[in-house]
């Protein structure tokens, strides 16, 4: 059954999928998210496996056009109180929770997608992670629902406003301290006493997997390695990668980079590109030269090609927030958001009050200074 919501704008049917159909369906949506393409997100779960309880939803307007895309699936705590509710599935490559949704059509997808888990599904909560700000949740809820932002932090991104006539050159000058660029320029002069430095990236005409293999190698060989939780180590996330990397080399949506010392590969980066965004998804160094800082000059090597070739609007770091390498390269910030939403009713409302009483309760007694925030509903 489909719960369809119409407003002036359109209507929108959600339905439920499978993940078979995933592989057949294609969307451009409008915050630019690979990791949450239904092509890509159906090899995740046939390579990394797919959790119990995954709740694939699709929504369609009357022409049968697929217009938004969402995996759910459930969660059994919040807030620390044994809650059963919806969240967006995040798989460990995942970095971004923004659902796509044809520009233009946001609120009326949520808006359906909200109304059709109050009809079909008896879970009181959805809580939804890794959002960017600019997707805009606040605005797509309605005054009856409560919602509050359980958590938000900034990542590290590379989008200055006038990056259109900025070098790269001039934007390191800006963003990295004077006596940081001095210690990479006598780096990169002793390394080049060892052999030739040269920076190179993939192109479509060149064969994916000696790339991916050698960025497999080189992780393996380092800490990552050490610990078994390199790519390499587990056979589900080579598959991963390499179906992955496929699909996005046909679409010419894949990004890799290589720093080498001639024909010996120091750092490499792996990443996809969606609405001429870089996602920057996985970096490696060989740490045998480590005291060379071949991951930093790796990244400034990105900046300036991103820059000088005017490749990307925005280059997405993917990291973590306080990252201690690339928060003191790149200047820009993208807030990252989490936000619980009630749903059945006046049943959900008050368990989200409740949630978000005892997330204040536990920050005052962690003295933490972000606290969840209510935007509606108290």
């Amino acid at each position: 059954m489909s719960i369809s919501m119409v407003n002036q704008v359109t209507q929108i049917d959600i339905r439920p999928l499978t993940a078979a159909q995933l592989g057949r369906l294609s969307l451009a949506g409008g915050v630019a998210n690979p990791f949450y393409d239904p092509a890509q997100i159906a090899i995740a779960l046939t390579t990394l496996g797919q959790p119990d309880d995954l709740l694939l939803l699709g929504g369609y307007d009357v022409n049968e056009h697929m217009v938004g895309f969402i995996p759910l699936v459930k969660d059994h705590t919040l807030a620390r109180l044994p809650i059963t509710y919806w969240r967006n599935w995040i798989h460990p490559f995942c970095f971004l929770g923004a659902a796509p949704i044809v520009p233009g059509l946001e609120q009326d997808f949520y808006h359906a997608l909200f109304s059709w888990l109050d009809h079909e599904t008896n879970l009181p909560l959805l809580r939804l992670t890794h959002v960017p700000r600019q997707a805009g949740i606040l605005t797509m809820v309605g005054e009856r629902r409560v919602l509050y932002r359980a958590a938000h932090h900034q990542r590290a991104i590379l989008a200055p406003q006038n990056r259109d006539a900025l070098s790269g050159e001039t934007y390191i000058k800006q963003t990295v301290r004077a006596k940081k660029r001095k210690e990479i320029r006598r780096l990169r002069n002793r390394l080049s006493e060892q052999g030739k430095v040269t920076y190179r990236e993939w192109q479509p005409i060149d064969p994916m997997a000696p790339w991916l293999q050698r960025f497999f190698a080189l992780e393996a060989k380092g800490w990552k390695g050490k610990q078994g939780s390199a790519i390499a180590n587990d056979p589900r996330q080579v598959n991963y990668f390499h179906q992955a990397c496929a699909l996005a080399g046909e679409r010419k949506q894949l990004f890799m980079a290589e720093l080498a010392l001639d024909d010996h590969v120091l750092a490499a980066m792996l990443g996809f590109i969606e609405n001429n965004i870089l996602f920057t998804v996985k970096i490696a160094y060989d740490e045998a030269y480590r005291r060379f800082s071949p991951g930093v000059m790796l990244e400034l090597a990105i900046t300036k090609s991103a820059l000088d070739h005017h490749r990307f609007t925005m280059v997405d770091s993917c990291a973590k927030p306080n990252h201690s390498m690339i928060d003191h390269l790149w200047a820009e910030r993208m807030d990252i958001e989490q936000w619980v939403i009630g749903l059945q009713g006046w049943r959900g409302n008050q368990l989200a009050r409740l949630c978000q009483g005892v997330e204040r309760l536990g920050a005052r007694i962690a003295g933490r200074n972000s606290q969840p925030q209510s935007m509606r509903g108290t």
